[in-house]
């Protein structure tokens, strides 16, 4: 029997032989080509020179004692870091630190999602315009961004105090107290901030199926049980890598804590990367700016670690339900 003059049998035997064909050129490895090689060794030089050679310089200077002046080192092994064990405004940095990484996460993550699910969910919203007002203090520069919050805060004339004193209200100190202090610069930053992550969380919104919303509206599910129910256990991937950058971020911030507070009034907003910055170079003890610099990094790769093992293996669990 025949299709067109040609025989079945050999039709299927030729596209058997042209199935293999393929199957074999698939699993012949391509060599890397020259342009490739060359990218490859930009990336490891890169790396090199960004990453591992500071860090080997900074754990060399955190156990020498370095003089700037003379250029001279004396070996002294782990007194800088046994100094910063005992050291209290190091874990005074480290602390505050962690309050307002902690305070951003809790009240930023939650302000983006709500403005995204917002932006994702209601219909007839000039979604373009609001994406641009919220994404637009983003792409500020930081310096910018705190010299109009500073003013908003000044006691006498600012924006807040003004708005406060018209509903009757105490004007509140808020870069001379400690608790309004840091909260200053927890606000700033949430609103900095608040377009950046609710681009990311829509993007992911809208990789999500429309079937899962109306079926679930077809079982009586509301906009908020949505959320929860699909939305959030949707986005749990999403959630982890935002989690992950954004702690690495907090805990290195340093501009608003410069410029606005400068880590006052009495270390209140003095994080750990500010007292690293002014012991270096305000107090120019290089070697145990080092050893607390190398503390942070392990820190920072800790914390990174158990978040990773701890987010897969929910993730990892769930997959096996």
């Amino acid at each position: 029997m025949s299709i067109g003059g040609e025989p079945i049998g050999e039709g299927v035997a030729q596209a058997e032989v042209a199935l293999e064909a393929r199957i074999r050129a698939g699993r012949v490895r391509k060599r890397p080509t020259g342009m490739t090689l060359v990218i490859i060794a930009i990336l490891v030089t890169f790396f090199l020179f960004i990453f591992v050679i500071p860090l080997i310089q900074a754990f060399w200077y955190s156990i020498n004692t370095y003089d700037i002046l003379t250029g001279t080192s004396k070996f002294v092994g782990l007194k800088y870091y046994q100094r910063m064990l005992g050291d209290a405004e190091f874990w005074n940095g480290l602390r505050v630190a962690a309050v307002f990484t902690a305070t951003v996460l809790i009240a930023g993550f939650t302000f983006q999602l709500a403005l995204a699910v917002v932006m994702t969910t209601v219909r007839g919203m000039p979604k373009a315009l609001m994406i641009t007002i919220f994404f637009l203090p983003a792409v500020l520069p930081n310096m910018a961004v705190i010299i109009i919050w500073k003013a908003m805060y000044r006691v006498d004339f600012g924006l807040l105090d003004i708005a406060a004193v018209s509903l009757g209200l105490q004007p509140l100190p808020w870069l001379s107290n400690g608790s309004l202090a840091l909260l200053s610069v927890v606000l700033l930053t949430v609103w900095k901030y608040l377009g950046y992550g609710a681009v990311i969380f829509m993007a992911g919104l809208n990789e999500i199926s429309d079937e899962l919303y109306e079926a679930a509206a077809l079982d009586g599910a509301g906009r908020i049980r949505q959320t929860f129910a699909i939305s959030l256990p949707l986005l749990k991937p999403l959630l982890l890598v935002q989690l992950v950058a954004s702690i690495i971020t907090l805990l290195q911030f340093f501009d608003p804590f410069y410029a606005l507070t400068n880590g006052g009034p009495s270390g209140a907003t003095e994080t750990l990367i500010l007292y690293i910055y002014n012991t270096s170079f305000v107090r120019q003890n290089f070697s145990y700016a080092a050893a607390m610099t190398t503390g942070l990094f392990f820190i920072l790769l800790m914390v990174s670690g158990i978040q990773l093992f701890l987010g897969r293996r929910h993730l990892s669990g769930e997959g096996a339900r």
